[in-house]
């Protein structure tokens, strides 16, 4: 990709959560009719399979803090733990 041209040392990390877990979200964040939401999460199903290689593949479907502690391991110690 362009990007990796341009930054040799560019990391990708996919962010995925199962649908059932962004569904319940978009509910109880309440910010999108539910035609919005539905589209969301057709869209979003239609690109998880799509994405690009990742050095870190990044489940977000518990607390916050685990996702972020799996990041963070990653940018700071180089952690390709997947």
């Amino acid at each position: 990709t362009v990007a990796k041209v341009k930054f040799p040392q560019l990391e990708a990390v996919h962010v995925v959560a199962p649908a059932e877990v962004l569904q319940a979200r978009l509910a109880r964040r309440g910010r999108e009719r539910p035609d919005e939401a539905a589209r969301r999460l057709t869209r979003n199903a239609a690109l998880s399979g799509a994405a690009p290689a990742a050095a870190l593949v990044l489940e977000n479907d518990g607390p916050i803090e685990s996702a972020g502690e799996r990041l963070a391991a990653f940018v700071e110690r180089g952690d390709r733990g997947g």
